[in-house]
């Protein structure tokens, strides 16, 4: 019984106390059973010896005996002090894996992240070809803007995310394409950033069957090893040559990344221990996969601050569910989309354009654009690379060019 209603429970034991010793002492001799007595007389009203229960004597009694029963009471369930307090007992925080800089994800964190719906596989890719590898030759005209931005990476392709998450540096990385071979060669890269301890020993998996098959037979799950091994069989080479000559490019462009920095190779490497790297089916045009990530996102309070299309938006116009799904991203003022154009007669030939995704929210949200082309953007001096940043307000533009007719 907690403290305070013991005390109650006390007052008014001691309080019936005293109402019964007041109702006994106001009794007359003959209710008691006594003989009678004779009638009282004002001496004999006025004796000090003559108690009634308004006396003084009888208020101090009533007193002390409601003091004595809650001393009593309160002794009885004081707690031995002598007896140990019994232990309190908190709950230990659970520790995390750490891979060099890079934290595992919490068991909540992981079910958000991995747990989105991805897109079902398109029954018709353009050009209903895999690209294994990229083929654009000046990524690093883009790591001056996205260098160092953390939050979150999402982006189409096979190699080209590992550069842009090297720069990039973000907490959680969706590698998305509509392709689902894209996937499973995302999961050979895995593998090898796992096994190679070095930039030099990945490129070398790449190069030699051999060891590139034996080290995907070792490790990639048994559900998932004979895709693995027919996709690395088939793009082998092509990776590997375009691995080296990226090598290359980022060497004359004096741009550290993982294939020539160790620091930014075993970074990468930490960031598939730690399960932040997600290869993902994902359709920019469908309805499940983007707004996925984006809600998933957001949930996890990582904003998405890079956004890398490549050249996916020569090959349809703007339609309602890329819009949707463009607003559905989880960003803040820092994002950007990174894309490309192809150009020319040669595959390399490329625009490369810097678009912030707020205001490409905007021109998204006009419906006259109809398509990539019809974004204005500006030129910018960098290498002599033709490249770009989209800085003008859709509504402006849309205004002074009504004007003008």
């Amino acid at each position: 019984m907690p403290r305070k209603a013991l005390v109650i429970f006390v007052a008014f034991f001691g309080l019936l106390i005293g109402s019964c010793v007041q109702g006994c002492a106001e009794k007359k001799p003959e209710e008691a059973g006594s003989e009678a007595a004779p009638a009282a007389t004002s001496e004999n009203s006025a004796s000090p010896e003559s108690e009634s229960a308004d006396s003084p004597q009888v208020t101090e009694t009533v007193a002390k005996n409601e003091a004595a029963a809650v001393k009593g009471i309160e002794k009885a369930v004081e707690p031995d002090k002598d007896k140990p307090a019994d232990p309190v007992v908190e709950e230990t925080p659970v520790e995390l894996a750490k891979y060099g800089t890079v934290t595992a994800l919490s068991e909540e964190e992981r079910a958000t992240f991995w747990g989105s719906a991805e897109d079902a596989e398109p029954e018709f890719r353009k050009k209903n070809v895999h690209f294994w590898a990229g083929n654009e030759a000046n990524l690093q005209v883009f790591r001056k803007d996205i260098e160092h931005l953390g939050g979150g990476y999402m982006g189409v392709g096979s190699d080209q995310g590992y550069l842009f998450i090297g720069w990039q540096r973000p907490e959680l990385v969706w590698l998305t394409d509509y392709d689902p071979a894209i996937s499973t060669i995302h999961e050979v890269h895995r593998a090898f950033f796992l096994a190679a301890k070095t930039p030099r020993e990945f490129m070398a998996l790449w190069e030699s069957p051999e060891r590139g098959l034996q080290v995907l037979r070792e490790s990639v799950a048994a559900a998932d090893r004979e895709g693995a091994e027919a996709a690395y069989e088939k793009a082998h080479v092509l990776v590997y040559r375009r691995l080296r000559k990226v090598r290359n490019e980022m060497k004359r462009a004096k741009a550290p990344c993982y294939l020539n920095d160790q620091e930014t190779y075993e970074w990468i490497g930490n960031m598939y221990r730690a399960e932040r790297i997600r290869p993902m089916l994902g359709n920019l045009i469908d309805t499940v996969a983007i707004a996925g990530v984006g809600e998933a996102a957001r949930r996890l309070r990582v904003p998405v601050r890079v956004v890398y299309f490549s050249n996916a938006e020569q090959y349809w116009d703007y339609g309602d569910e890329f819009r949707k799904n463009m607003a559905a991203l989880n960003i803040d003022e820092r994002s950007v989309v990174l894309r490309t154009l192809a150009i020319g007669e040669r595959d390399d030939e490329y625009k490369y354009i810097v678009h912030p995704i707020r205001n490409f929210l905007g021109w998204l949200q006009e419906p006259s654009i109809k398509n990539v082309y019809a974004i204005r953007r500006s030129p910018v001096e960098r290498g002599g690379v033709d490249f770009s940043v989209v800085k003008r307000d859709a509504r402006e533009y849309i205004e002074g060019h009504s004007a003008q007719r």
